[in-house]
């Protein structure tokens, strides 16, 4: 969060240090710019291969996860892959605009605005086409009517499960609650 923020503000000073109208200064503009948006990909890369590893965690073994466990009805592993697809178009983004701005105005990504459609308006319409159809305050109000129904008592409390050693949490059909069921291990069968 803070390289983000870090990373606005590097590109931010970047596009206002030409204002001096000197030479150096539109140089050193450049190569600040630059370095924001270098700064941004690495960010953005970091958060691709968090959410990648946690997502291969979680399809690995589902268990993992408290939440998915207590309402299987939340497709969680849907908004990991909508912030994955969003994460990487706005690297797709970033890239262009890095190219765009090293080529300069007359360059032929600035002259041609079939790139800017392409390269910017596609990789926006598909983050708000994927967070329209998985908005993030559905996952607000899941977790709201999960947190309500833990404090009336509706859903037990959870233990962290680990491995397939220790109590694993099932849920009753016939109450739809979650209840403590033992793993029989091939040491005890």
């Amino acid at each position: 969060m803070l390289v983000d923020i870090a990373a606005i503000f590097t590109q931010l000073i970047g596009t206002v240090l030409p204002a001096s109208g000197t030479v150096e200064a539109q140089r050193l503009s450049k190569i600040v710019v630059l370095i924001g948006l270098l700064v941004q990909l690495l960010a953005l890369g970091v958060f691709i291969v968090t959410c990648g590893r946690l997502h291969a965690r979680l399809r690995r073994d589902p268990s993992a996860s408290k939440a998915m466990l207590m309402d299987p009805g939340v497709n969680w592993l849907w908004y990991l892959i909508v912030l994955e697809v969003a994460a990487v178009m706005l690297v797709v983004r970033s890239i262009i605009r890095g190219v765009e701005y090293l080529e300069g105005v007359d360059g032929v990504l600035a002259s041609h605005e079939v790139f800017i459609y392409l390269f910017d308006a596609v990789p926006m319409l598909v983050v708000m086409m994927g967070f329209l159809v998985l908005h993030p305050s559905r996952l607000i109000n899941e977790v709201r009517r999960l947190d309500s129904n833990l404090k009336r008592g509706e859903i037990g409390e959870m233990t962290e499960l680990r491995g397939s050693r220790g109590p694993h949490n099932m849920q009753d059909v016939e109450t739809n609650r979650w209840q403590e069921v033992p793993v029989v291990s091939p040491a005890t069968r």
